[in-house]
């Protein structure tokens, strides 16, 4: 075997691994994504599975420090609840 074959080799072999690594996070990313879509777009009065809901709460800080957690009341879907996620991610990025 050549050094240029081994090196070749090697060189396959840890190419072979990355692309295993990453077919297994896209998969990853898929699943993560359909599981979005259908809670994103399931209509209201769909008694086909489970119902799942999601509201908004913040955190009301007192004088004191302490905390208290708030519904901000509306189930939140479609639309509305990409710009909540969206905020919700800006804001802790802000917090870092």
């Amino acid at each position: 075997m050549t050094d240029e074959f081994r090196i070749a080799a090697v060189s396959y072999r840890a190419l072979h691994l990355k692309y295993c690594a990453l077919e297994k996070e896209l998969a990853a990313a898929q699943a993560d994504a359909e599981r979005y879509r259908w809670l994103r777009a399931r209509p209201a009065g769909d008694c086909t599975a489970p119902r799942i809901e999601v509201n908004a709460w913040t955190c009301n800080v007192n004088d004191d420090g302490v905390g208290d957690s708030v519904n901000e009341g509306d189930v939140l879907a479609g639309d509305a609840l990409d710009a909540a996620i969206d905020k919700a991610m800006l804001g802790r990025e802000k917090n870092k």
